[in-house]
């Protein structure tokens, strides 16, 4: 592992994006190096997801992976998101 970094611990602050809201709550791991000329992608999957008791939002949590050009993570984590529901 080249790195490790945590948002966690810092006073949460909401910003709204759209239909989505970012929660600062971020766990990365920096496992390789990235250079210039590299192409990198990045993998979201959702992981979980969680009612609040506002019934027209939740929260989602994403497993985040950037990739590099011969498909090795450079980086991995986890993205915590205050999301917009779909009406039923």
């Amino acid at each position: 592992m080249v790195g490790f970094v945590e948002t966690y611990n810092r006073p949460l602050t909401i910003q709204a994006i759209g239909d989505l809201e970012v929660i600062p709550h971020k766990k990365i791991q920096y496992k390789g190096v990235v250079r210039f000329g590299d192409t990198v992608h990045l993998r979201l999957t959702v992981a979980e997801k969680k009612e609040t008791s506002k019934p027209d939002r939740g929260i989602v949590f994403f497993d985040a992976q950037v990739l590099n050009q011969d498909g090795q993570a450079v980086q991995e984590g986890r993205w915590t998101l205050m999301m917009r529901r779909a009406a039923c």
